[in-house]
C-alpha cells in the first residue's frame, strides 16, 4: 500500500516511543490477537512509533463499534485503549466526532482488508495478523531498508 494514502496521523492514536520505527496498526479493539499484540506493545516497545487505527469488524465482534467509539472519545485514547485491550475496562461512552473511524473503515474496505491485527510498515508491505513482538520488529525495520533503496540511498 502507498503510505501516504494511509489515514492521517490525526485519526490515530500514537503510542510507542518518538522517533522509533515507523509502524501502522489497523485493529479491531475486542480481536483477541489483537488484545495479545497491544498487551505485548505495552510492556516492551523500546523501537517502534505506532500509529494505531480503530478498525472494528462488526461481522465478528458485533459491540466493537460501540467500543471502538468509546476508546476514540475516551480524553485520553491511548490510555483508554490499553486500560480496554489489556484490562477489558472500557470507558465511559462520550459523544464526540467519529468521523476520523468512518474515514478508517472506508480506507480499510478500499483496501479490501478483512483481518485485524493488519500491520503496515514504512516501505508500505501489509501483513494480517499477529506477529510477536522481535520478530514484528525485524518486519517493521526491513521497511526501513526497502524505502531507502528505493528513494536510490544506501543503508549501513
Amino acid at each position: 500500500v502507498n503510505v501516504n494514502t494511509l489515514p492521517t496521523v490525526k485519526d490515530a492514536i500514537q503510542s510507542g516511543v518518538a522517533n522509533g520505527i515507523p509502524l501502522a496498526v489497523f485493529l479491531d479493539p475486542d480481536c483477541p490477537y489483537c488484545q495479545a499484540l497491544q498487551a505485548e506493545l505495552s510492556v516492551q516497545n523500546h523501537d517502534l512509533s505506532i500509529r494505531e487505527y480503530l478498525m472494528p469488524i462488526p461481522e465478528l465482534h458485533p459491540d466493537a463499534p460501540a467500543h471502538a467509539s468509546a476508546i476514540w472519545c475516551a480524553d485520553n485514547p491511548q490510555s483508554a485503549l490499553n486500560d480496554y485491550m489489556i484490562n477489558g475496562k472500557l470507558p465511559i461512552a462520550k459523544v464526540c466526532d467519529v468521523s476520523a473511524l468512518e474515514r478508517i473503515q472506508g480506507f480499510t474496505r478500499q483496501q479490501g482488508w478483512e483481518a485485524t491485527p493488519t500491520l503496515v510498515r514504512a516501505d508500505g508491505a501489509v501483513y494480517e495478523g499477529y506477529m510477536p513482538y522481535d520478530q514484528l520488529v525485524a518486519w517493521a525495520k526491513a521497511g526501513l531498508t526497502t524505502q531507502i533503496q528505493e528513494q536510490g540511498g544506501t543503508h549501513a
